[in-house]
């Protein structure tokens, strides 16, 4: 089967594990990153390889619900059905439609993407495209050291998000055509690694060795790389963290071939990890652990309260706005209609003034020859004075010379006359066709001019309507702003209740338990 010569490529992995090392690597074998990225900062100089755009809708639908990037929580249930997930579908198709459409080769680069994969599956599908899918791998203890020098980040918070990202990941692209590589491996052997993941892929990318070194040269700095895990560290992992470890060395076994017993071993991980989540979630009734139930509290009111209904409103204007586009478009066309009629009534009128300087021209040609022929009469009167005075035939002679030049001479005129008639005719009906056209295309002009008005008027009122709709969704939302002052009001106050402070000795003991239990 021949290798696809169109697709994209998702990068996946956890932050701080080389996905931006391979987003390079990529981009200098020849796939596109479709769009503006996310400026460099200190600790990434050479920068992130993502689009900007697709970056912040990812954290638009975080903070949706009330998390971010390094939130290690399980995801509400239903989440991906819900109103705020069919909103950020609708911005990443429009992130592809508009910017990787027509690309032959591109790669897209998030670490958010390995627990927001869901969102992007109807999009990629729409867009009829080879999709693969290569996994980053780093080791969890190096990563976690990234993250405590750069955000300050606790060992077991980075550990958990390490596991989280990479189990969600591995999930969520297991059956479809995809990849593992290690950024140890691509470090320390970059050209092998970068042959066996195009090969895994099955896409065709130019591999000759001297592309991939120039490549290597110009994208690979092991200088950037640092916070290797020790040996002590790696043994105290697998004692300490039997998840971490398990799963790590599952995805190892991934890179070297997909195995279902690996697959199971994974899947175990992550009931054990649900299991968990279950039980931190658990509420203990009105006497059990206050924090957790306002933590539940305030996710159902992201669910249910003021976010949805902000992204039902925001997509109302939206899509108000997207309706009003067919219309502008019909009104810009009519307006080019009138701006061409026009056009031709100002090419008609210096053909007009062309035909009347012309008839003056004319007018003025014919002066000598009216000059000529009043000559030719006084001519005439001396003729006749001569004749009187001379003899009869002299006289005949004479009279017979004059009828002659008085016939050539009223020839000419009666041809000069027909010219002129013929001229004046002409002119007269030029100008009646042309104030008649200037008429008829400035009648129509003033006519769409009032449609068009009476059609901006009603685009008035229903922006109007819109606005008012907007006020009641702003005073929604401050009636939600209201009710949480509400509910703080009432946590402050079962945390000073006797109550509260009654059952301390049992909170104290329950997060005993729960510190042993993991």
């Amino acid at each position: 089967m021949a290798k696809p010569q169109r697709f994209g490529i998702i990068v996946l992995g956890m932050h701080r594990s080389g996905t931006s090392l391979v987003s390079s690597l990529l981009s200098g074998l020849g796939c596109n990153h479709g769009g503006e990225f996310v400026a460099a900062e200190d600790d990434n100089p050479r920068g992130y390889w993502e689009h900007a755009d697709v970056v912040s809708a990812h954290e638009l639908f975080l903070t949706s619900f009330g998390s971010s990037w390094n939130d290690p929580r399980a995801f509400p249930r239903g989440l991906f059905r819900s109103e705020q997930s069919q909103f950020a579908r609708g911005l990443i198709r429009e992130i592809l439609w508009r910017d990787f459409r027509d690309l032959d080769r591109w790669v897209i680069k998030d670490p958010r993407l390995c627990r927001l994969l869901p969102l992007w599956d109807e999009p990629l599908h729409e867009l009829e495209r080879e999709i693969r899918f290569l996994h980053i791998l780093r080791h969890p203890l190096s990563v976690a050291q990234s993250l405590a020098a750069r955000d300050g980040m606790t060992l077991e918070a980075a550990l958990l998000l390490w596991l989280r990202h990479n189990l969600e990941a591995e999930q969520y692209t297991r059956g479809k055509k995809r990849a593992w590589s290690t950024l140890e491996d691509l470090v320390g052997r970059p050209k092998k690694t970068l042959r066996q993941a195009v090969r895994r892929l099955d896409i065709s990318i130019p591999l000759e060795s001297h592309r991939i070194e120039q490549v290597i040269d110009d994208y690979l700095d092991e200088g950037l790389v640092h916070h290797a895990a020790s040996p002590d560290a790696v043994r105290s992992l697998k004692k300490l963290y039997p998840w971490v470890w398990k799963a790590y060395k599952c995805f190892l076994r991934l890179g070297e071939e997909e195995d279902r017993k690996v697959t199971k071993r994974l899947k175990s991980v992550k009931r054990e990890m649900s299991r968990a989540d279950r039980l931190l979630a658990r509420d203990n009734g009105p006497g059990g652990a206050p924090e957790e139930s306002l933590t539940r509290l305030r996710e159902d009111r992201s669910r249910d309260g003021m976010f949805p209904t902000f992204f039902r409103a925001f997509s109302d204007l939206q899509e108000a706005t997207r309706n009003y586009l067919p219309a502008i478009d019909r009104r810009t066309q009519d307006l080019a209609q009138v701006l061409t009629a026009h056009g031709d009534v100002l090419k008609l009128l210096p053909k007009v003034d062309g035909c009347t300087e012309d008839l003056e021209a004319l007018v003025r040609s014919f002066s000598p020859l009216i000059q000529e022929l009043s000559k030719l009469e006084e001519r005439d009167e001396g003729v006749r004075a001569a004749i009187e005075s001379s003899g009869e035939g002299l006289l005949e002679a004479l009279l017979a010379n004059f009828a002659t030049l008085r016939s050539e001479s009223q020839s000419d005129i009666s041809k000069v006359t027909e010219t002129l008639t013929s001229l004046t005719t002409a002119l007269d009906s030029a100008l009646v066709v042309g104030k008649r056209s200037q008429q008829r295309l400035l009648g129509k002009a003033l006519d769409f001019i009032s449609r068009l008005e009476g059609k901006i008027a009603t685009s008035n009122s229903e922006n109007e309507n819109l606005r008012a709709d907007l006020g009641l969704v702003q005073a929604k939302l401050d009636a939600a702003y209201q009710e949480n002052s509400r509910l703080e009001s009432e946590v402050s106050c079962i945390r000073t209740s006797r109550s509260w402070r009654a059952t301390k000795p049992l909170r104290v003991l329950a997060g005993v338990f729960r510190g042993a239990g993991r």
